[in-house]
């Protein structure tokens, strides 16, 4: 998918593997939620459109196109499924076309050279084989217009980054309330056939260092709302024929200043998502929109 390094002239986008790039591709075509990792951003050129957004007019092949990949993913898809599933992408297209209006009139702008960059980088993952200029044009794109989707996708980046300013007092608020997600753990892990059994072969497990990230899932939501008391053993039924113990422990916790570019990237992310919605929900009530 792409994602975002930095910020400003070191902003990197990039697509993962090649191998996995097609699925990605189909799959977060329509997706907006977090503007950093959108997959693809759409070229809204064309007449004879689906939906026109303020006189840009969104062309029924690129929707078609959209849906039919999605659909190829989910599998069979009921009338009903295919309905809901063409109204999202058109949903999510208009989005972004807003977005990048929005950033072009407010005279954000990305350099050649940045653009050339990412574009450069993405060809280099893609390594530019036969066989994905065919998946390209399958779904109505090549490699030249990858570069103005490139650019479009820093422009949207460009735009999240301005909607957000960081204080030294929102960055101790924040960490002091994600205080958990920047402390140190370790973990005694067991399993046995009765939960007795796990226990005592809890003994001879040696300890593992983790940070909260690595924690299971369901041991992160715990620690997050206090529900999950450390240093003590917690058991779990796996099967009927299957138990696990665990203790986790807080072994030490991070400084602000140790975590810094971490607490501010995971600030922005959580603003940004916000900043973006309250911005769209602006621009659509202003909008001319029509659909087909």
């Amino acid at each position: 998918m792409f994602y975002k390094v930095g910020k400003g002239a070191n902003r990197v986008i990039r697509f993962d593997t090649p191998k996995k790039l097609w699925g990605m591709v189909r799959e977060e075509l329509f997706l907006i939620k977090k503007l950093c990792s959108i997959g693809v951003i759409f070229l809204l050129t064309g007449c004879g459109g689906a939906v026109t957004v303020n006189n840009v007019s969104i062309p029924n092949s690129q929707i078609d196109a959209i849906v039919k990949a999605q659909e190829q993913l989910m599998g069979k898809v009921s009338n009903d499924q295919e309905k809901a599933l063409r109204l999202d992408v058109i949903n999510n297209v208009v989005n972004q076309n807003l977005l990048i209006q929005e950033a072009q009139k407010r005279g954000i702008k990305v350099s050649d050279s940045e653009v050339e960059k990412n574009y450069s980088e993405t060809l280099k993952s893609w390594n530019a084989s036969g066989e994905m200029q065919k998946s390209l044009k399958a779904q109505g794109y090549t490699l030249e217009n990858m570069k103005d989707m490139v650019k479009n996708q820093l422009l949207i980046q460009a735009l999240s980054d301005s909607l957000v300013t960081v204080t030294d007092e929102e960055l101790t608020n924040f960490f002091k309330s994600h205080s958990y997600e920047y402390t140190t753990y370790t973990a005694l892990k067991a399993e046995g056939k009765t939960e007795a059994e796990a226990r005592e072969k809890l003994s001879s497990v040696k300890e593992v260092s983790l940070g909260y990230s690595e924690l299971p899932l369901q041991i992160q939501q715990e620690i997050q709302v206090n529900k999950l008391v450390l240093n003590q053993l917690q058991t779990f039924k796996l099967n009927d024929k299957a138990y696990e113990v665990l203790k986790i422990t807080a072994t030490g916790n991070q400084t602000l200043e140790e975590v810094k570019n971490q607490v501010e990237q995971a600030f922005r992310s959580q603003t940004e998502s916000t900043k973006v919605q309250d911005l769209l929900t602006q621009l659509k009530s202003n909008a001319n929109i029509k659909t087909d």
